[in-house]
């Protein structure tokens, strides 16, 4: 019974010696810094997932904010004021269209590029970003031939559709033939449009 509270009168320091263990050994430190890398291995595995997360919606936001569209057409001279492109059909270099997009609730022109029409007619326009919500044409602003000029109201002008979201495979999108009026349909014209049962004008 004595040898109970001689066991209590011992530091703790002669307890660890009695179990043959010593405080705050080497060992000690090793083990608790090895608890520390484990935790902070931990942390990181935890917070992996919210990293990938993270990154993947910037990349999204990224993808989404950067889509072009490259929209092409052709200009031509009606030279049979017929509204439409015949086998005699000349195309104009040189004119000048515009591509508008509008808010298709408040009609405000959003977005509007102007391009030229290169030899045979052609033209092309890059077009920053996604117009989902808004109605984009492509239309005639100017003809350099003062003999091929007028256009049509309504008719001078080609809806295109500037989404990701039209079905569409990808992101190059082709506008209709836009045409100026000849003053005068050439005289070959009567004939012409025999063909179309459209000469009743002629």
């Amino acid at each position: 019974m004595e040898a109970c509270p001689a066991l209590y009168k011992q530091s703790p320091a002669s307890s660890f010696k009695t179990a043959g263990l010593s405080p705050l050994t080497p060992l000690n430190h090793n083990f608790l810094s090895t608890i520390q890398k484990e935790s902070f291995a931990m942390a990181k595995i935890q917070l992996f997932p919210l990293v990938v997360a993270a990154f993947c919606l910037l990349a999204g936001v990224t993808i989404a904010t950067d889509v072009h569209f490259q929209v092409e057409g052709r200009v031509y001279c009606d030279n049979c004021r017929a509204g439409f492109v015949t086998n005699i059909t000349e195309y104009i270099e040189g004119a000048t269209v515009a591509l508008e997009c509008k808010h298709f609730q408040s009609d405000a022109v959003e977005h509007s590029i102007e391009a030229v029409s290169s030899a045979g007619g052609y033209y092309t326009i890059s077009v920053p970003n996604d117009h989902e919500e808004e109605i984009c044409y492509v239309k005639l602003l100017k003809s350099p031939r003062a003999d091929c000029a007028e256009f049509v109201e309504n008719r001078e002008q080609a809806r295109i559709l500037l989404t990701e979201n039209s079905g569409q495979a990808n992101n190059l999108r082709y506008a209709n033939s836009l045409g100026f009026l000849k003053d005068e349909a050439l005289p070959v014209c009567a004939e012409l449009l025999k063909a179309y049962s459209l000469d009743d004008d002629y």
